[in-house]
């Protein structure tokens, strides 16, 4: 029985290793311990062995105290339980057990308390009057760091089960239930993920949640796999890099020499959620209102692990399967929308599209949000002897989610079809080798491989992509343009190798840390046409639309490929000068460099650039090469000091981080095969494979050349320095409280260019006075050939900002306690973030960062504004309390978390384009001015006409009503609208999480039983008025129409207001847990068996 019960292990384990042909991933992050042995009178003892054991493994390492009586234990496995030995002649041998270590921690825990010293007897002293000098302080940090252990895990509330669940317990992070996770006021795409230490990291770089496959919404890897979540901000020793908003490392599950294993279930359905936040008019009943429910869905989370050892003290493995199914409707309130049609216009749009040209466009009041997802962990550890130990894991997670590529909201309206599905399989390994060379001195090596498929596909049968302009509003139907040929495939290579010394006083690191990777990415935008028409009527009348746009293929090349390497070679030197002062000193290397080269576009650079050069410098790019390589030093300082009677920690440091880029720049520079074709077209081609091409519209190929984007030459990632601080003070019964400062600077920030057009030479008249552009519907390109034409679409250039540097800062301060049964942790933060381009949009390719900025004089003349990261205040407790009764065979824990937090920072800008720097029509970027009562009386308004009418006079006086009305406004009258300069309302969001465990034993074994049940926005469901969330469609309002210009001459603007009742923000109607104005709850199971 044992024999065949050893063989069907082996078997598995044999599935498993033929499964990394497909792709390695998943590294063992490692901690380290250290601390201090004297006697009972205080003298430092030398060569005193010290042995400690993981004891679920039994994997045992040894050292000895230097002459400072200092002992240091590197790759140790994070977590515990571990024991610890001291033997050393004349003295009584002294064991601690039950001791444990955080990812970044420096000291054994035990009792959620430090250990640093320990003291040895001499042996006429009896053993129970051994000596362990717990630290009075809190643990030793290297920087800002916030630590979610397995206990906040299991007692955090969530939903999603997905890790904005838990980083929002981080006091500086800015987090949504979308993913996004800005970390410091950095951008979230700028943060570093690691799972076990393997780069997680969004390849391709347009994911909102910064992870591979984020863009489906599904976490990696199961939460259940995860044992530690470490969120660093300012890490000081220079072996972290690659970001420059935060690193965050998450530990999973290791086998043991016990057997043990575990079974969930949760599900969610329409009966779990509250009714709308707000009352609806009833269908067919005009005047009668109702809060409906949500329509019928089912969500589902389940899966296994399974955990244990091959061979006894040697060979472990841990084995993990979960199955992700959710179906989440995302009904829309007619009554927010403030375009110019309504819901009876709608549905006879939606009609005439069906029968006139035969296609379901969707439903427009409810939109399907589905995911299913399935997610493998497979690992083993192996230690082969006291010097070497070896992990190899793997990990597969495949995600397909159908979605809206944005949310209907106050001014845009999206019909369920014009949604994408989003396929996403990655195979990640990994395999790390420990090897102890001898006391004070070891090594570890880490490769890691992986592999991200993605193609996005258009829902239901494909069809051309239309948008309708409609007074304030927009609406979208037909396939999502930018999923007409959109495939993405990556592979990543990378070697760490760190090498630690301890010698006197200082432990040195050095080490490299390599990453190749190779791209191919397929993007054909627009292939089945994007057509836009001026009104509805238009369309349904089949009026010719106002614009055509489509891409095609200049050549055979339908995919770009491409490969970049990352060099970085570090050294560091932590050196403990006393007892109480530590200080680190650390240099990094990083070497970035694009080792492809993109096709060469001749024209260009024989005779396009010389031309352009004229307007704009294009800091040395050219057709066909990419930026040179890039060589980028990361000094860091750090100084940690206790203030050991007061039980005050100080540190502080200052340092250099470099990121990582945007892949999906560096693709935008290589992929030069398309064509554009941008038109007013005749008439509207309905079938998506017989759109119009250059040759049925008599146009040479030659001159509809696609965008052509440039990297300057000496153009750099994004590196920013960083300083922070932190004081903590220890109070009584395990109380601290700490303060928490972070200053960064960017250094080198991406600025974008469209160096395509011709500078503005014209300025509107006061007091709206600005650049513009061109007078006609498109702002004038550069002439390029004898005879004015200019073949590309556009051109880019993406290089960096040699202007005024972006910065943030956040002050926090935090008030801690943990204790067996109970947790409590309650911080607030004030933080600002400013830069120059925002990253924004699921796509986020060069033109889209462009276009998407507001501005007053055009985007090639972009101040610095606020970031959409900014924090403000922000107020976040969580607290827990587990009541153990029936001789702790039962159990009921009550957790609840409050966020209460300033509202996300929005823009009011124009209806339509007077700066024209990238058309008229549908372009809602330019910040408005705010006219005094004075300016409202000289501005020229043109009447609206139609249903609802309203005189000039009349909109200046609900124009200067809604003004006086909106705190922003009012206090900037006579000034230009800021980017980001108004907010929504503050938020109060409270969520719960009810835990009951029971405990049982059968035969030997114990089995726990976990029922939960968790609430993301308790406060609605205590009352309907509460809890509210707010919405606003791409972060801005266009409170104003700009019309024309009554005179090509002065160029005075003329403009319309069409008034509306209540704020230009809308109560959230997403039913995203983290989002929801409505209350969502969860019922979850879940089986231990130890």
């Amino acid at each position: 029985m044992v024999r065949n019960y050893f063989l069907f292990r082996l078997l598995f384990i044999g599935a498993f290793l033929s499964t990394l042909i497909s792709g390695l991933y998943a590294q063992e992050t490692n901690s380290r311990a250290s601390g201090r042995v004297i006697s009972d009178s205080n003298e430092t003892q030398v060569n005193v062995t010290v042995t400690i054991i993981h004891e679920p493994t039994q994997n045992k390492y040894v050292n000895l105290t230097n002459k400072d009586g200092y002992f240091y234990f590197f790759n140790l496995k994070p977590g515990g339980p571990y024991s610890i030995t001291f033997s050393s002649v004349g003295y009584e041998t002294l064991k601690k057990n039950d001791l444990f270590i955080h990812l970044t921690g420096e000291y054994f825990f035990i009792n959620n308390s430090e250990i640093a010293d320990f003291t040895l007897k001499k042996k006429n002293i009896a053993l129970d009057e051994v000596i362990i000098n717990a630290r009075s302080d809190n643990r030793n940090k290297s920087g800002v760091e916030t630590i979610i252990t397995g206990t906040v895990l299991k007692s955090m509330p969530s939903i999603g089960r997905s890790f904005q669940d838990y980083i929002r317990l981080v006091p500086q992070a800015k987090v949504n239930g979308e993913g996004v996770m800005s970390l410091a006021g950095q951008n979230n795409r700028f943060n570093a993920f690691f799972i076990d230490g393997a780069n997680n990291t969004d390849i391709k770089g347009t994911s909102v949640n910064g992870m591979n496959g984020g863009q489906t919404g599904a976490p990696p890897v199961s939460i259940e796999s995860i044992e530690e979540i470490n969120v660093l901000l300012s890490p000081y020793n220079v072996q972290y890099g690659n970001f420059t908003g935060g690193s965050i490392n998450a530990i999973t599950r290791s086998g043991s020499n016990e057997t043990k294993s575990s079974a969930w279930y949760y599900f969610r359905n329409e009966n779990l959620a509250g009714r709308s936040p707000q009352p609806v008019e009833k269908p067919n009943e005009p005047g009668n209102y109702y809060r409906p429910r949500l329509s019928t869905f089912f969500n589902q989370v389940f899966g296994a692990w399974n955990s244990g050892a091959l061979i006894k003290n040697k060979l472990f493995y841990f084995a993990l399967v979960e199955r992700q199914s959710e179906s989440r409707p995302q009904p829309f309130n007619m009554a927010d929308y403030r375009g110019n049609s309504n819901q009876q216009q709608l549905e006879l749009l939606s009609g005439f599209i069906h029968d006139t040209y035969q296609y379901d466009p969707g439903s427009f009041l409810e939109t399907k949000d589905e995911l299913d997802a399935t997610r493998l962990n497979l690992k083993l550890d192996w230690n082969a002897s006291l010097k070497d130990k070896f992990m190899l894991s793997y990990r597969y997670s495949y995600a397909s989610r159908r979605t809206a590529p944005r949310p209907s909201g106050a001014n845009a309206i999206s019909f369920d079809n014009n949604g994408i599905i989003l396929p996403s399989c990655t195979h990640s390994s990994s395999l790390e080798w420990l090897r102890f060379l001898k006391p004070g001195m070891n090594n570890r090596l880490l490769l890691t491989f992986t592999n991200v498929a993605e193609v996005r596909k258009w829902i239901g049968e494909p069809f051309p992509s239309v948008t309708i302009l409609d007074g304030n509003g927009t609406l979208s139907f037909g396939s999502e343009a930018n999923t007409d040929s959109n495939d993405f495939k990556a592979s990543d290579l990378s070697l760490f190798d760190v090498f630690t010394y301890i010698k006197k006083k200082s432990v040195y690191s050095i080490g490299t840390d390599i990453n190749y990777s190779a791209y191919n990415l397929q993007l054909l935008s627009f292939f089945f046409g994007a057509y836009q028409f001026r009104s509805l009527s238009d369309f349904v009348n089949i009026i010719a639309p106002s614009r055509l746009q489509r891409a095609f293929y200049q050549d055979s090349r339908i995919s770009e490929k491409f490969h970049t390497l990352r060099s970085s070679f570090f050294a560091n030197d932590e050196i403990r000068l006393r007892k109480n002062l530590k200080l680190n000193f650390g240099l990094r290397l990083d070497v970035n460099s694009i080792v492809s080269k993109p096709a060469i576009d001749q024209f260009f650079n024989d005779t396009a650039i010389n031309i352009i050069s004229r307007y704009y410098d294009l800091e040395g790019a050219r057709s066909g090469k990419p930026m040179d390589a890039q060589w980028g030093l990361s000094p860091r300082f750090s100084l940690h000091y206790n203030l050991l009677n007061q039980k005050i920690n100080l540190t502080g440091g200052a340092g250099i981080f470099i990121g990582h880029p945007i892949n999906s720049w560096t693709f935008d520079v290589f992929n030069s095969s398309t064509g554009n074709i941008d038109i007013v077209p005749s008439q509207f081609y309905p079938d998506p494979y017989n759109q119009p091409t250059p040759e049925s519209l008599n146009m040479d190929p030659s001159n509809l050349k696609g965008a052509l984007n440039l990297m300057a030459k000496h153009y750099k990632y994004p590196s920013v320095f960083r300083s922070s601080f932190t004081a903590e003070k220890k109070l009584q019964n395990n109380w601290t409280i700490s303060i928490e400062g972070i200053f960064t600077k960017n250094i080198h920030e991406t600025v974008f260019r469209n160096v395509n057009i011709l500078p503005p030479t014209l300025t509107s008249a006061l007091p709206d006075s600005r650049n513009i552009y061109s007078l006609n519907s498109a702002p004038t390109k550069i002439p390029l050939k004898s005879n004015g034409i200019n073949p590309f679409s556009q051109v880019m250039l993406l290089a960096n900002n040699h202007g005024k540097k972006g910065s943030s800062y956040s002050l926090s301060f935090i008030i801690h306690k943990q204790a067996n049964s109970f947790s409590f942790n309650s911080s607030y933060t004030y933080g600002r973030s400013n830069l120059l381009f925002e990253i924004t949009g699921p796509q986020t390719l060069v033109l889209s960062q462009w276009r998407n900025m507001e501005t007053v004089n055009g985007r090639n003349f972009a101040p610095l504004s606020t970031s959409d990261n900014d924090l403000r205040h922000r107020i976040t407790t969580w607290i827990s309390k587990k009541i153990n009764y029936s001789k702790n065979r039962t159990a009921t824990t009550i957790s609840l978390f409050y966020n209460g937090q300033s509202g996300s920072p929005y823009s009011y800008v124009y209806t339509n384009s007077m700066i024209n720097d990238n058309g008229k029509r549908n372009e809602n970027f330019d910040l408005i001015y705010i006219p005094t009562t004075n300016d409202l009386i000289n501005m020229s308004f043109a009447p609206i006409t139609g249903s609802v009418s309203y005189t000039p006079q009349q909109q200046k006086d609900a124009l200067n009503v809604f003004i006086e009305g909106d705190k922003y406004l009012r206090e900037h009258r006579g000034e230009f609208s800021q980017r980001n300069g108004a907010r929504l309302p503050f938020t109060h969001i409270i969520d719960l999480r009810l835990q009951q465990d029971f405990t049982l034993k059968i035969k030997d074994k114990k089995v726990g039983l976990t029922i939960t049940y968790d609430v993301f926005n308790f406060t609605n469901m205590l009352n309907k008025n509460w809890g509210h969330t707010w919405f606003l469609t791409n972060d801005s309002y266009p409170l104003i129409t700009f019309e024309s210009f009554i005179s090509t001459t002065t160029l005075t603007p003329q403009y319309q207001f069409r008034p509306f009742n209540g704020k230009p923000w809308t109560l959230q109607t997403s039913t995203i847990p983290g989002n929801s104005a409505r209350w969502i709850s969860q019922l979850g199971i879940k089986i231990n068996l130890n």
